[in-house]
C-alpha cells in the first residue's frame, strides 16, 4: 500500500531492508526502539511483550516508515547495516 508496488514486503535481514525496502521502495523505518533487537519477529526474543511495544509506536505513529533520502540510499548501499532502524 505504501510503495503502490505489488508484491512490496518487509524484510527483515540488514543486506535485504537496506536492497529492498530502502533502496528499491524508496522508504525506512524510524523509530524503532532500541531495547528491541532488529529482527523477523517470528524470531524476535522475549515473547509477547515486545511485539506489544512495537505495535504500540506503530499505532502512536512513534515507529513509521518515511521516505529515504539520497543519501540513505547511499549509506544502504555502502553499508547496509548502517541503515538498520
Amino acid at each position: 500500500e505504501l510503495t503502490a508496488v505489488p508484491g512490496a514486503h518487509m524484510s527483515w535481514t540488514a543486506e535485504k531492508y537496506a536492497r529492498l525496502v530502502v533502496i528499491r521502495y524508496g522508504f525506512k523505518l524510524v523509530g524503532w526502539p532500541p531495547n528491541i533487537p532488529f529482527v523477523n519477529l517470528s524470531c524476535l526474543p522475549g515473547g509477547v511483550l515486545p511485539l506489544l511495544k512495537l505495535r504500540a509506536a506503530w499505532n502512536a505513529s512513534t515507529l513509521r516508515f518515511e521516505p529515504a533520502t539520497r543519501e540513505d540510499r547511499a549509506k544502504a548501499a555502502y553499508n547496509p547495516a548502517s541503515i538498520d532502524p
